[in-house]
């Protein structure tokens, strides 16, 4: 979704070049260019480029912050719930918002029933949205309605997203805010509640004893209700602290059953910020996080733009258009050739496994031969001894 909103947000950025270039009437006899020249006959398309700036907007700091390598399991719950309210907020009536208290009552507020739904002579585009349809000389009433459609049904869409996989369908990812400061400082009694749902969970899988549960359970209450983690908890920033180091200094003294599940919960954090930063709004984190061959193709191909001077003034070769056209078999061709050495080391590892376990049942056999052989030297011995005697 964020990859799908930054392109509209390039779209905007790129109008004024994407009408040039269509003026120029270039002989481009191709789809992809054919659907630019379609777009641009649109006379709303910036009015809609810019409803999904600002969409792109609102979900950008969310991005931004939980693609990371801090434990932010925690925050994931209040900062999901707040982002998925303020999207539905735009499209939903203000009375069944308020009436869905809680996460699971939210996701099932029917997008698709017409009683649910802000009418479309109600429904607000936003400011940026509004002074790009002033610019528009004297607009149809016609085609400010299907603006105002098309703009319900993306809220929609980005919605049903959401919901569709959002992690707060597991009971663990709500129960871990229990270790969320602000939770912590606010009701001691909230964040128990939360940290049974959580531990539930950890023991029902095995990764915690019933014992261990309750212990860590009495911990948190006294650790929340120490007045001097109470000013800790309170005065803590999660921009420039880490929630790990926070939760070791309070469960310094005997609370080790306490610390342990602070560890099993931080560490569901870790295990995917090396991949995410690879998909990341952050710029910084695109460029470190691109393999080599991504990394040398970019600047093979800024190199060769900044040569020609811009984008437009490149000469668009046949040896191009073929490029661009067998890219995507190229692409399954260089995904088959990495599935096959993949599988060559595969059948590598296990034909050495196979090897050492038939050298294993070898030695097996040998050393079983060379017992029955001793146990026959034995008893032909004591036969020699007792026929001597």
């Amino acid at each position: 979704m964020a990859r799908l909103l930054l392109g509209h947000c390039k779209s905007s950025q790129m109008w004024s070049n994407m009408l040039s270039m269509s003026r120029k009437k270039r002989n481009f006899q191709r789809v992809a260019y054919a659907h630019v020249e379609t777009a641009v006959k649109d006379e709303m398309l910036p009015v809609k480029l810019a409803f999904m700036l600002s969409v792109s907007e609102e979900l950008e700091p969310f991005l931004a912050e939980f693609q990371t390598e801090k434990p932010m399991l925690p925050f994931l719950a209040i900062a999901l719930d707040g982002l998925l309210r303020s999207l539905l907020g735009r499209i939903v009536l203000k009375e069944k918002l308020d009436a869905a208290g809680t996460f699971s009552k939210l996701i099932k507020i029917d997008l698709e029933n017409p009683n649910n739904i802000i009418g479309i002579a109600g429904f607000d585009i936003g400011l940026a949205t509004k002074s790009e349809l002033r610019k528009i000389t004297k607009p149809s009433h016609t085609a400010v309605v299907s603006v105002k459609k098309e703009c319900i049904l993306f809220i929609k869409a980005c919605s049903a997203k959401i919901i569709e996989r959002s992690p707060l369908k597991y009971k663990l990812t709500r129960g871990a805010s229990c270790l969320n400061p602000a939770v912590c400082a606010a009701s001691v009694e909230a964040g128990q509640k939360q940290l049974n749902i959580a531990l539930e969970v950890l023991i029902e899988h095995g990764r915690l004893t019933g014992l261990q549960g309750e212990r860590a359970s009495r911990s948190y209450v006294q650790v929340c209700s120490n007045s001097t983690a109470q000013v800790r908890l309170r005065k803590f920033d999660r921009a420039r602290e880490r929630l790990e180091k926070l939760w070791v200094e309070l469960c310094a003294s005997s609370h080790d059953e306490l610390l342990l599940f602070v560890k099993i919960v931080l560490c569901f954090s870790h295990g995917n910020s090396s991949v995410e930063r690879g998909f990341s709004v952050n710029k910084e984190c695109l460029v470190e996080n691109m393999k080599e061959e991504s990394l040398v193709a970019q600047r093979l191909v800024y190199d060769e733009v900044s040569a020609a001077g811009d984008v437009a003034e490149v000469d668009v070769t046949d040896k191009m258009i073929d490029m661009v056209r067998s890219s995507n078999i190229k692409w399954k061709e260089d995904l088959e050739r990495k599935k096959k050495e993949w599988l060559d080391v595969l059948d590598a590892e296990r034909k050495k496994k196979r090897t050492a376990a038939l050298v294993k049942e070898l030695e097996s056999k040998k050393q079983k031969l060379m017992e029955d052989a001793q146990l026959q030297v034995s008893m032909l011995q004591q036969e020699i001894e007792s026929l001597k005697q």
